[in-house]
């Protein structure tokens, strides 16, 4: 399988008199959600660096973001004030992205609201001034979660603030990207923890809408990427090297911990070490626990220490991750410095959860055994694909699981080894084993990793 990742797709291409491509500035003008206000490692994670990040090098994306400013140029905290909003200016950014009106809502700012056209008029006239021309693009704000009307008042934000902006966006024959419904209507925790501000996965979801946005429909007849070259097929988001957003200690990471910081912790364990065994995946491999130290998950290493040796083996899985998640540390950490013997891959269950189809998550999966057969050239890989999920047959994701599986069975492997793990967990009539599994029906108990770790000693033979 040739290596699928899709070109950088993006409206408008700058050359140089020399004839490099200029890289293309994108502003993100905004308030404390641009900003990334409560997100851990905000430099990274903020909904702006994460759309460098799906971007590319083609691209250099800076935060103009600044918490509590108001569009409105009488509220208490105008953006037009700050040197951020004269900073975005100097930057002669090619695409603006323009994201105000949230705080407009509190009951000092909303009594000017009759000026909130008038002054996202001048907001966007400061932009088209500019020398660099930029495209202008509008995003109405996210809903919010707060159940006291008496400061920022969700109601306004929907039924006053976002109409304006859209009518502006008319108006003015703009762009508008609707972020209001992207989390749904429906508070969750771990995409909005104070019910304001996203966390650094709903960042990223903001992100990616963003990126879809700016990107090619690859899907329409005569699609061409910013080079002009024809791009076939469509967007296919699993195929795609983006870093993780995951936060969270309750996927079994010490308190603090965020995505990259675990990243670093695998660097940081397998440097020095020649291994005979790499597991590489998402939350069920790092279960394994091997030496690491920012994780608490541990389940499988006694049984993996028993079946192929202690010190031999590691763990590269990260909980959460997805297929690009994994291609991109592949391809960003050194995990070849290890020179390991074998290497296992198990990855996919999140792409089938976060919504890909099996056909986008088989396409992620062989992906990243055409970057693994790259990095460990002289590796023996075992392709595990997907553990089964579901309790029964019949379960949504597991017939979502059994599809993947049909797709790489069919698939000619070269120099790989794929095996699928389902028959390890299931008796005759596909119903998980009591004991294998935790409540979930995802996720491996102690017994089910030794199981795993048997079958992959064997394979290793």
């Amino acid at each position: 399988m040739k290596k699928i990742f899709l070109t950088l797709a993006i409206i408008f291409a700058f050359v140089l008199d020399m004839g490099a491509q200029k890289p293309v500035k994108v502003a993100c003008v905004g308030n404390s959600i641009t900003y990334g206000a409560g997100i851990t490692n905000r430099e990274k994670n903020s909904y702006p660096a994460q759309l460098q990040a799906y971007l590319g090098d083609n691209c250099e994306v800076k935060n103009f973001g600044v918490s509590a400013r108001t569009l409105l140029s009488k509220g208490d905290h105008p953006y037009i004030e700050t040197d951020a909003y004269r900073q975005s200016l100097s930057f002669q950014p090619d695409i603006v992205l323009i994201k105000l009106g949230t705080n407009d809502t509190k009951p000092q700012n909303w009594q000017y609201k009759d000026d909130f056209p008038e002054d996202y008029q001048s907001l966007i006239d400061s932009y088209r001034a500019l020398n660099s021309h930029p495209r202008i693009i509008l995003l109405t704000p996210v809903r919010c979660f707060l159940e006291d009307d008496t400061s920022i008042n969700p109601q306004l934000i929907e039924k006053e603030v976002c109409p304006m902006v859209e009518e502006l966006a008319l108006r003015n024959d703009l762009e508008i990207i609707d972020m209001f419904n992207l989390f749904d209507d429906e508070w969750k925790q771990y995409l909005m923890p104070d019910r304001l501000h996203p966390s650094s996965i709903g960042a990223g979801m903001m992100a990616q809408k963003i990126y879809d946005f700016l990107s090619i429909d690859a899907g329409n007849a005569g699609a061409t990427d910013a080079t002009g070259k024809r791009v076939e097929g469509k967007r296919n988001h699993a195929v795609h090297p983006v870093p993780g957003n995951e936060f969270r200690t309750t996927v079994g990471w010490i308190e603090g911990a965020d995505w990259y910081r675990i990243i670093d912790d695998i660097t940081e364990t397998l440097e020095g070490k020649k291994l005979k065994l790499l597991l590489l995946g998402n939350s069920i491999m790092q279960g394994w626990g091997g030496t690491r130290k920012a994780i608490t998950t541990f389940q499988g290493k006694e049984a993996m220490n028993a079946a192929v040796g202690e010190g031999v083996w590691e763990t590269a899985g990260v909980a959460s991750d997805r297929t690009q998640h994994l291609l991109w540390r592949m391809q960003n950490a050194d995990y070849k410095i290890c020179k390991p013997e074998n290497v296992v891959i198990a990855i996919g269950i999140n792409n089938l959860g976060g919504g890909d189809t099996p056909e986008d998550t088989a396409e992620g999966i062989l992906a990243v055994v055409d970057e693994a057969r790259m990095q460990f050239p002289d590796a023996h890989i075992i392709l595990l694909g997907l553990f089964p999920a579901g309790k029964e047959k019949q379960a949504a994701l597991r017939v979502k699981c059994d599809k993947v599986h049909d797709i790489l069975s069919a698939y000619g492997f070269k120099g790989v080894r794929y095996v699928n793990p389902t028959r390890w967990y299931v008796d005759e009539n596909g119903t998980i084993k009591d004991g294998l599994y935790g409540s979930d029906y995802i996720h491996l108990t102690s017994d089910g990793y030794k199981v795993a770790a048997d079958k992959i000693a064997e394979l290793m033979q």
